[in-house]
């Protein structure tokens, strides 16, 4: 075996399909055409399928033959020099170049005989032009044979059958079965199969039209089952901006097939529109790779949704803009545009002028399309191109979009329908230099973190007001910039990734179409920023539930909520998980405490060396007031309606009394002590009596009087004793048994829970450190304002953290 011989020598016919679409760059010249061979002997296999366009310019000097001809110039100069380039390929590329030679001087002196008709028709022009297809799929399948890999060269309209002349529409039923009855002795050939052609019922030659190799490839793919379709071209895929004038411009290495359909109808180089149509019902990847690098990395269409952040530059200049009177049948006929073929880059207005922007290629059938329409009082600009930007998120980047062009367009800022993209009509002068600004001020831009909020309650409102004094400030200090995106409430979600006007956001709301709370995660996933962060100031066992989701989807986690971080341990232990899997952050520092730094003094002394052994206190503001001015003058149930009154308690005063929220905030101090609890597992005493516990509201507080004795009698109990009763949690582990609980007890008055400021809370932390010394932290632990802060604290941390 030759060492040039691919080790692959035959596949099953069943095994999955690769089909290789060269273009005329990537076969330019001799050198070329081996590196496409030896590409193919090392990445494919023989039954892979290969489509190939003209080598190098061949097609543009065909049609420059065409159109000598049809004027009456003297054309044998011209025929000369492309006979002589395709001799030069065949007999530097073969060592046994005869059989080959003698076919091309035959279809050469056939082309000299077309080109001398007194005209040359349609189809006659089709053919001639159809000759470099040709040439080209029967030079590379004689090349690689004389490697050692049996090929064999396809004449496309052997099968390829198609309607209309101007844009062919395939019939793919009759051309996948005649591809099929083609091929049944083929398939352990390598089919290199010409591109661009395909003929009539009445077997006249038809062309594809502008990359028309790129669409038969995918057309090809499709007839024959194919799973992937690499296009080599001379680029690597598609990339940030034009790399041939902009250096910076970067690989887009995953566009959805949604992002390449309008990066192709933007007028892009490297895609086309119709080479995307045969993509959107099958299950075919679609690759764009460069021939000159193989190995490196490349562009891959069509097997994600769409993607946010890497955005696309685009400028078109070979256009042309028609203007019109904007009149109701102007209107119509405007709309009507892709029903017949016409697939503009941007359609705009102003005052009482409609434009409408076409590619250079379309122009001459655009016109009589305006003809034939009886369209009047139109004017056609061809001084003029077009700047486009797209991203799966581009709606974020208007503002930015509209402050560039101010002042270069005439013609405002397009949105396209699908959101994709943003364009412009400026001068075609013009055009480099913007798409070169543009890409430099998006990817030069400083990072960009969206801000979301869930949960527009009292606390919510606070910290709202909060971060409208502190944004600007944030943003100065980190360079960066940190929109407020949605706003979360019971009934949905404000979703903007332009940004919210923190005083505008309730209109905005009434106003908008509330995303559901099914779908919020869907939503956020697609933002546009560096990073997303997502606050939860709710109490909502729905959003805690999300949070796997939400994690997944990268965005980062703020919790307000005690929801999760006192959720079943399997659940409390996956969050942290998916956190670190995902390079995501959770912080939930406002979850017990408010603002006091009982989570982070936590954090601190783990991340120095100590152990936390033990954690007590009043965790309620509430029950700190209650039992700083209970002193058993008067009953206990008037000084808790008083509470009430005062605003002090929850509106349901037994969600203070009965423990459970002392009982998760417990939960999580032990949790980020180090220690895996489940809730069960921390014993509680609710200071509600039984009887009370399920009553509706109106009767509890009618009732309150049956907690007086209970409570008397402790307070008397331990008065006697020189003693205070206090509602303590804790947990312990410094004797021989962990011992966790939440629940009344008495204890010394110089005991550091025994004075309390009212509304409070207070939190003794013992470590190997801190024994017989604990640390104390005390402080407001609830409130709006100081959980609020606490919020804006992580916030602050947390950006810190990422930049």
């Amino acid at each position: 075996m030759s060492e040039n011989v691919s080790p692959v020598n035959s596949s099953p016919v069943d095994e999955a399909i690769t089909l290789h679409k060269f273009g005329g760059s990537s076969l330019a010249d001799p050198a070329c055409y081996q590196r496409v061979a030896g590409l193919l002997m090392q990445h494919g296999h023989p039954h892979d399928l290969v489509v190939v366009s003209a080598a190098g310019k061949t097609t543009n000097q065909l049609l420059a033959l065409i159109e000598m001809a049809q004027q009456g110039i003297d054309f044998s100069h011209a025929l000369n020099q492309l006979r002589q380039f395709q001799r030069q390929l065949v007999e530097e590329l073969l060592c046994d170049p005869q059989e080959v030679l003698s076919l091309l001087d035959n279809e050469l002196e056939a082309l000299g005989n077309w080109l001398c008709y007194e005209t040359v028709d349609h189809y006659t022009a089709n053919s001639i032009v159809a000759c470099g297809e040709v040439w080209s799929s029967r030079l590379l399948a004689a090349v690689l044979s004389e490697k050692g890999r049996k090929s064999c060269a396809i004449d496309a309209r052997q099968f390829l059958v198609a309607q209309g002349d101007v844009s062919p529409v395939v019939d793919e039923a009759l051309s996948r079965q005649q591809f099929t009855e083609l091929c049944q002795n083929k398939r352990t050939s390598q089919r290199v199969i010409t591109g661009f052609i395909c003929r009539n019922e009445a077997n006249q030659t038809l062309t594809l039209g502008r990359n028309g190799s790129d669409y038969s490839a995918t057309l090809i793919a499709k007839l024959a089952g194919a799973s992937t379709v690499n296009i080599w071209t001379d680029v690597a895929g598609v990339y940030s901006a034009d790399p041939n004038l902009i250096n910076e411009a970067a690989l887009i290495e995953q566009l959805s097939l949604a992002e390449a359909e309008e990066l192709a109808r933007l007028g892009n180089p490297v895609l086309h529109h119709r080479t995307l149509q045969p993509l959107a019902q099958d299950n075919i990847a679609l690759r764009v790779r460069s021939s000159f690098t193989p190995d490196a990395a490349f562009t891959e269409i069509g097997r994600r949704l769409g993607h946010v952040g890497d955005c696309i530059v685009n400028g078109a200049k070979d256009i042309a803009l028609y203007t019109f009177e904007n009149t109701v049948a102007n209107q119509e006929l405007v709309v009507g545009l892709e029903e017949n073929g016409f697939f503009p880059l941007v359609i705009t207005k102003k005052d009482q002028q409609l434009a409408v922007v076409l590619r250079s290629e379309v122009c001459s059938r655009f016109e009589e399309f305006l003809d034939s329409n009886n369209a009047e009082n139109f004017a056609k600009d061809e001084q003029c191109g077009v700047i486009s930007l797209l991203d799966a998120g581009v709606s974020w980047y208007r503002k930015l979009f509209a402050k560039i062009f101010a002042k270069e367009s005439d013609w405002p800022v397009v949105l396209s329908d699908n959101g994709l993209s943003l364009s412009v009509i400026v001068p075609e002068k013009r055009v480099n230099i913007l798409a070169y600004l543009l890409h430099q001020k998006i990817y030069s831009s400083p990072k960009r973190i969206g801000v979301a909020l869930m949960g527009a309650g009292n606390i919510g409102q606070q910290w709202l007001n909060l971060f409208a004094e502190q944004q600007e400030k944030l943003e100065n200090s980190f360079n960066l910039s940190l929109p407020l995106v949605a706003v979360g409430r019971s009934k949905g979600a404000l979703v903007d990734f332009s940004g919210i006007k923190i005083d505008e956001w309730q209109q905005a709301f009434e106003t908008c179409e509330p995303v559901a709370s099914t779908d919020i995660v869907v939503k956020l996933a697609s933002h546009p920023f560096d990073d997303l962060i997502v606050l939860d100031v709710s109490a909502d066992q729905g959003l805690t539930d999300l949070y796997p989701e939400l994690l997944n989807a990268g965005c980062h986690l703020i919790s307000a909520n005690k929801l999760a971080g006192s959720a079943p341990l399997s659940f409390y232990k996956d969050i942290k998980q998916l956190a670190y899997s995902n390079n995501c952050k959770w912080l939930y520092n406002a979850s017990v405490g408010a603002g006091l730094p009982i989570l982070y003094s936590i954090n601190d002394l783990k991340r120095s060396g100590d152990k936390v052994e033990a954690i007590s206190g009043v965790f309620s503001g509430t029950l700190s007031w209650l039992f700083e001015n209970y002193d058993n003058s008067q009953p206990f149930s008037q000084l808790l309606l008083k509470a009430l009154e005062l605003g002090i308690t929850e509106p349901d005063p037994r969600d203070d009394l009965s423990g459970k929220d002392k009982q998760r905030k417990l939960l999580i101090l032990a949790r980020e002590s180090g220690f895996e609890l489940e809730l069960e597992d921390i014993a509680i005493e609710s200071m509600v009596p039984a009887q009370l516990r399920d009553i509706p509201l109106d009767e509890f507080l009618a009732r309150a009087s049956q907690m007086d004795e209970l409570m008397s009698s402790q307070y008397e109990a331990a008065a006697q004793n020189g003693e205070v009763v206090r509602y303590v949690a804790q947990f312990d582990d410094s004797g021989d048994e962990f011992k966790a609980s939440v629940g009344l007890q008495t204890l010394p008055r110089e005991h550091a829970l025994a004075a309390l400021t009212p509304s409070d809370n207070v939190f003794l932390v013992q470590s190997q450190w801190y024994q017989d010394n604990p640390l104390i932290i005390r402080g407001p632990g609830a409130g709006r304002e100081v959980t609020a802060a606490a919020i804006e604290s992580d916030l602050y941390n947390l950006i810190k953290e990422l930049l």
